[in-house]
C-alpha cells in the first residue's frame, strides 16, 4: 500500500517524508522506489530502525564488521559490568526489565557485553563504523523476542515485552513450552542479517531525525505520508522497554516525551498542528496521506467508535484552510490475522483504519498500475558460514 501511494504522488529523485516513521516502513519504500526517503520518530528506537533501514551498509562490509565484533566479544568476556549500567544499576528496572526470565543465562551474558560495544562504536567518529554499529543494534532490536531460530528469548508469539508475570503464568499452564535456552548472539545475528540482505539495499540513500513531529520542520518535501499515534490504544514505550533499555534508554524517560492521551480534543489538536507544518513543507502540487485507525472508547458506561480519520478531515476542513485540501477517505479493513497486540484481544483493537488523502494545489493524474508480487531481490549476497572462513583463512 505504501509503494502504490508513492508511486501515485511522487517522481522518482523526489523527497518522501512520514514525521512519524515507527519502523521505517514509508521512508525505506520510498527509497526501493527511486525517492528519498525522509523518516522522523521521536523514539530513539523508531529513529535508530528509519536510520538503519534508509543507510544501510553493504552485506559485505557488515559481515567484516560481525567477524570483528565476535572477536572483540570474546576478549570482553571477563569484563566487570559498572554499577551505573542501566540493567545491573537500577532496582526498579531491574523488577520491570526481568531479562534473566526471558533469556538464557550465557545469552544475557552475550547479549550485556554485545551492548556495550555497540553502543560505543554508534558514538565513533568513523561513519563506516557508526553505520555498522547502527545496523547491527537495528538487527538486535528485531531478535530480542520472538519464536524464529534467530529470536533470541525463550519462545515468544509476540514481538513486544511480555510482563514477567505474564509469562511466568504461561510456564505454569504450559510446562516445557516456555523454557530459555542457550542462543549464541553473534550467529543469531548473522542469520538474521542473511535474511535482511536476500532484499538488495535501496541505491537511494534516505535521511532520518529524531524530533517531536509538531515541531519537525524542513525546507521542503514532494509528499508526506504518514500513521500517527493513536488514541490510547497503544503504550509503546514500556512494550519495547527491551529494545529501549539495549539502546541505553529508561523508557519511563521516553514515555514522557511521546504524545499519547484518551482526550479527543488534545489529540486532534496536536495531529492539526502536525498538519499545519507538513502543509507549510510540502510543495505545491504535493499530497499527504494520513493513515489512522478508528478506536473503541468508553463514554459513560458505553462503547463508542472514533472514527478519528473523519475527525480529523472534518476539523482540518473547518479551519478554513485553502492550501492544503482533504481530496478523498478510503476505508481499509484490517485482516483478523494482521491484528497483533498485546493487551487485548485479537477480535479487539484497531480493526479499520481511514486513509485521508489531501491535496496541495492542482494534482496531475497519474495511473499506477502495481504489480503487488514483485519484491526486488538480490543475488550472491554472503553466506555467513563460508564468509567467516574465508576471512579466518
Amino acid at each position: 500500500m505504501t509503494h502504490y501511494f508513492i508511486e501515485a504522488y511522487s517522481s522518482p529523485g523526489e523527497r518522501v517524508l512520514d514525521i512519524f516513521s515507527g519502523t521505517g516502513t514509508s521512508p525505506l519504500q520510498a527509497c526501493i522506489d527511486g525517492r528519498v526517503g525522509i523518516g522522523n520518530d521521536v523514539s530513539p528506537e523508531a529513529y535508530l530502525l528509519t536510520r538503519a533501514k534508509v543507510d544501510p551498509p553493504s552485506s559485505n562490509h557488515f559481515f567484516d564488521y560481525l567477524i570483528e565484533l565476535h572477536r572483540r566479544l570474546v576478549s570482553k568476556q571477563r569484563e566487570k559490568f559498572e554499577k551505573g549500567d542501566l540493567y545491573f544499576g537500577d532496582n526498579f528496572l531491574k523488577i520491570k526489565l526481568s531479562l534473566p526470565v526471558y533469556y538464557h543465562r550465557e545469552t544475557l551474558s552475550q547479549l550485556v557485553r554485545l551492548r556495550s560495544l555497540i553502543l560505543s562504536d554508534m558514538k565513533s567518529t568513523s561513519m563506516p563504523r557508526s553505520r555498522n554499529a547502527r545496523f547491527c543494534a537495528a538487527l538486535v532490536l528485531g531478535i530480542l523476542h520472538g519464536d524464529r531460530p534467530e529470536s533470541l528469548s525463550m519462545p515468544l508469539d509476540r514481538s513486544k515485552s511480555l510482563t514477567a508475570n505474564h509469562i511466568r503464568t504461561m510456564q505454569k499452564k504450559y510446562p516445557g513450552k516456555y523454557e530459555r535456552r542457550y542462543k549464541d548472539v553473534i550467529q543469531c545475528l548473522a542469520l538474521k542479517a542473511e535474511k535482511v540482505y536476500r532484499n538488495a539495499p535501496p541505491r537511494t540513500k534516505g535521511l532520518a531525525y529524531n524530533k517531536d513531529a509538531a515541531e519537525f520542520m524542513l525546507d521542503s518535501v514532494d509528499m508526506v505520508i504518514t500513521s500517527p499515534p493513536y488514541y490510547s490504544a497503544h503504550t509503546y514505550p514500556y512494550d519495547n522497554r527491551h529494545r529501549l533499555w539495549f539502546l541505553g534508554h529508561d523508557y519511563r524517560r521516553i514515555q514522557r516525551k511521546m504524545f499519547q492521551t484518551s482526550n479527543t480534543f488534545e489529540y486532534s489538536h496536536y495531529i492539526l498542528r502536525c498538519l499545519r507544518n507538513i502543509q507549510t513543507m510540502l510543495k505545491d502540487g504535493g499530497a499527504c496521506v494520513l493513515v489512522v485507525g478508528d478506536v473503541e472508547m468508553d463514554s459513560k458506561g458505553e462503547k463508542i467508535m472514533k472514527k478519528t480519520g473523519e475527525i480529523i478531515a472534518d476539523q482540518w476542513a473547518d479551519s478554513r484552510n485553502t492550501e492544503m485540501e482533504v481530496a478523498r477517505i478510503i476505508v481499509d479493513h484490517i485482516p483478523l490475522k494482521s491484528r497483533r497486540y498485546i493487551h487485548v484481544p485479537v477480535s479487539k483493537g484497531i480493526k479499520l483504519e481511514r486513509i485521508v488523502v489531501f491535496h496541495k494545489g492542482r494534482m496531475s493524474d497519474r495511473n499506477v498500475l502495481t504489480n503487488w508480487s514483485n519484491r526486488p531481490r538480490s543475488e550472491d549476497q554472503p553466506n555467513w558460514p563460508e564468509f567467516r572462513e574465508q576471512r579466518i583463512l
